[in-house]
């Protein structure tokens, strides 16, 4: 009985952890950065890559912590030892407000780019 539990348990949370956050998926960038943020979802998971033309870098960024209406991401640069934590919330269909802590404290809004 109690590995059954554990095992409906588990499944559950991972039920949970695979549900899309409306809205979310998308191209963002924010006013004051050159970076942009790829967001999207393959019906499993997310992935989010960061990109700058200006600096001509990228940087992808880990999921380690999702709810209800927000994901929390993490990007570590090896080069610099920076670790920046990131939580995506949806404001409405063209903005996400990302909330930065760690090497890096800020909150930003994030519009929406329209690709077509």
């Amino acid at each position: 009985m109690k590995k059954l539990l554990i095992s409906i348990l588990m499944l559950v949370s991972t039920f949970t952890y695979a549900q899309e956050i409306p809205g979310l998926e998308g191209l963002w960038k924010g006013e004051n950065s050159t970076y942009y943020v790829a967001i999207l979802w393959d019906g499993d998971k997310y992935t989010f890559n960061n990109f700058s033309f200006v600096i001509g870098k990228t940087a992808k960024e880990k999921i380690y912590k999702k709810g209800k209406d927000y994901i929390v991401t993490n990007i570590y640069t090896e080069r610099t030892k920076h670790s920046i934590n990131i939580k995506y919330t949806v404001i409405d269909e063209q903005t996400i407000l990302c909330e930065f802590t760690g090497s890096n404290n800020n909150v930003s809004k994030y519009k929406r780019i329209k690709l077509n």
